[in-house]
């Protein structure tokens, strides 16, 4: 049941979002949908982090590592929020650029933890290298394609080279394919996990 609802989460964005384009009539359908699944995918799992804060075994280890994860999470959050209040035109789409970057990256982590789920749970055997590497590189072509797709290049250093930092984001991405092909012949078992290859070939799309 576990792996089975994280499939259907994976694929549920997949589903919506081309359907909220298809049947809208304007950007607000889409903006509609993009919010519902934010909010039910979302809040959720953020908010259930602080579950590891009660447990007493975690707070002992976190306890031995305060400056990972409390004094640089607190500073996260509370600095990001008022660096983008503050900061002054240009200089707060840099911090709301680097967010999303930072954004991408961490969801597509979440994803490569997920993998790791399936092919622990079938298989018995870690993630591959060239797995983790058709995530990696999706990753960092979508963080880079950020500075084109969020509109975020205008007045700053990024407007002369945006469309090159595109086609270098359109290249990598073009790179996952082949990775992923690589990673189902050096991994026979793969081609006989349905679950596991659905998996990295979507967390590779992402």
């Amino acid at each position: 049941m576990f792996l089975g609802l994280l499939a259907f989460t994976t694929l549920l964005p997949y589903a919506v979002m081309p359907l909220a384009v298809f049947f809208g009539k304007d950007l607000n359908s889409l903006l509609l949908a993009s919010t519902l699944i934010n909010f039910l995918g979302g809040n959720a799992h953020v908010a259930a982090t602080t579950f590891f804060y009660s447990d007493p075994v975690m707070r002992g280890h976190f306890r031995e590592h305060k400056i990972r994860y409390v004094f640089v999470p607190m500073l996260l959050i509370v600095g990001t929020g008022v660096a983008y209040l503050l900061a002054p035109e240009p200089v707060d789409r840099y911090v709301l650029l680097f967010f999303y970057m930072w954004q991408t990256y961490h969801y597509q982590r979440q994803n490569i933890g997920i993998l790791s789920f399936f092919a622990a749970a079938t298989d018995r055997a870690p993630v591959s290298k060239l797995e983790r590497l058709s995530l990696e590189l999706a990753a960092a072509a979508g963080m880079l394609a950020l500075v084109k797709i969020y509109g975020l290049s205008r007045e700053t250093v990024f407007e002369p080279f945006t469309y090159l930092i595109f086609h270098v984001a359109s290249v990598v991405y073009i790179l996952v394919p082949g990775v992923v092909v690589a990673a189902f012949i050096a991994t026979p078992r793969l081609a006989r996990n349905p679950l596991r290859a659905l998996g990295l070939i979507l967390f590779s799309a992402f």
